[in-house]
């Protein structure tokens, strides 16, 4: 991971999404209207959630890395943004605990949108370079085999950990937080 950052597009690219991102949640709570709902609509997740979300992130993810090729990834990644913003109001939460309990797991698939727009950008930087005739298609080629060897499991991981962390960590979380 610490090489990761080494490279001052990477740190430039890090500081930019995050301010983007930070603009983005605040306009999708902004935008989203608030529902009502009450302490007793709010369940236990279990075990099945997990999977769930997992599945669910995964292939959301799984999208954005496959729309990444066409450099439409930040589409799908302002959606989520916009969501996760939209996400307490969605719920008829107080923002205050919605987004004290969703920090943990919402910062692990924040981090897997960042690994995928890191993608994106070093993907448009080979191509250019391909298209300038400075590097081959075998080259390019390599370069994907080497990305997805080193994002996809990370991002799994991420994922995997993050559902985890969201069933049975954050739902408890707003559960005990919404009947004190």
């Amino acid at each position: 991971m610490q090489t990761l950052f080494r490279s001052p597009f990477n740190r430039n690219l890090l500081i930019g999404y995050a301010a983007v991102s930070a603009v983005t949640v605040l306009l999708g709570f902004l935008l989203t209207p608030v529902q009502e709902s009450s302490a007793d609509e709010v369940r236990l997740l279990v075990l099945d959630d997990v999977m769930y979300i997992f599945g669910h992130n995964l292939l959301y993810m799984s999208l954005m890395l496959l729309l990444s090729l066409f450099v439409l990834s930040p589409v799908l990644m302002v959606k989520f943004l916009l969501n996760l913003g939209g996400g307490a109001n969605m719920d008829g939460v107080d923002p205050l605990f919605y987004y004290a309990s969703s920090f943990l797991h919402g910062f692990g698939e924040w981090a897997g949108c960042f690994l995928i727009l890191l993608f994106t950008a070093h993907h448009v930087r080979q191509l250019v370079l391909f298209f300038r005739k400075e590097i081959t298609s075998a080259d390019l080629y390599a370069f994907y085999f080497r990305a997805v060897k080193r994002i996809y499991p990370p991002l799994v991981l991420i994922l995997l950990v993050s559902a985890i962390v969201e069933v049975y960590v954050s739902n408890r979380l707003i559960v005990f937080l919404l009947q004190s």
